[in-house]
């Protein structure tokens, strides 16, 4: 009867520790998937965070620019075509280069104006440019008359010339602070990147730490 009763008691004690160590190897899995669940979580957001930064530098930094580098171009080329035509006189000539220039300068205006980063500055030059053609007019009839006055000439040319180095300044401070907002975003995807790697380096660790409680629950039975 004591032998029954012993065997009894035992079969008990075993069961009773068959039953915690499935709860804690179910409490263990439980925690890893926890743990996976989270670093995915996390990295989803970093990985996010870090490819609407990109997508921001190809779609408005970038394009801004490129538009803002071929603006400064054009202007210049403006300038230049009425040095020439102050120079040589040579109306058709001018007529033809500067509405040429005249087009790109329109393509390039409304792509940057396109972006909204850089729409108030779009906005400005676009005004800034509209008096340049003025001037550039009053220039083109001084120089077309009979009687060329060219102190009046010269004045108008310097004016011109001053506003170029307007246009020049509002574009210079747009790929300023282009250039500024995108250093400061490519520390920020550092910094993000970091945050990525230490995750992932804390997650292989405590993935580590887990394996290895599980072994030891697996071996405990044997060990009982």
């Amino acid at each position: 009867m004591m032998a029954l009763l012993t065997k009894l008691q035992f079969n008990r004690k075993e069961h009773s520790m068959h039953n915690e160590f499935k709860r804690n190897l179910l409490l263990g899995l439980i925690a890893l998937f926890i743990l996976l669940i989270s670093f995915v979580g996390a990295s989803t957001i970093i990985i996010n965070k870090i490819n609407f930064a990109s997508t921001g530098l190809v779609n408005q930094k970038l394009p801004g620019l490129i538009a803002a580098s071929k603006l400064t171009h054009h202007f210049q080329a403006q300038t230049v075509q009425l040095y020439e035509l102050y120079a040589t006189n040579n109306h058709a000539a001018y007529k033809q280069n500067y509405a040429k220039n005249k087009a790109a300068i329109l393509i390039d205006a409304a792509n940057l104006q396109s972006i909204t980063e850089h729409n108030a500055s779009a906005v400005s030059i676009e005004k800034l440019s509209l008096e340049q053609d003025i001037i550039a007019d009053k220039f083109v009839t001084i120089m077309a008359n009979d009687s060329v006055d060219w102190d009046a000439a010269r004045t108008t040319l310097q004016a011109f010339s001053n506003g170029t180095h307007a246009i020049e300044d509002n574009l210079e401070k747009l790929v300023t602070n282009v250039t500024t907002k995108t250093q400061s975003q490519a520390e920020i995807n550092k910094s993000q990147s970091a945050q990525l790697r230490n995750i992932g380096i804390a997650f292989a660790g405590f993935l580590l730490v887990g394996l290895i409680g599980l072994l030891f629950l697996l071996r405990s039975p044997k060990n009982g």
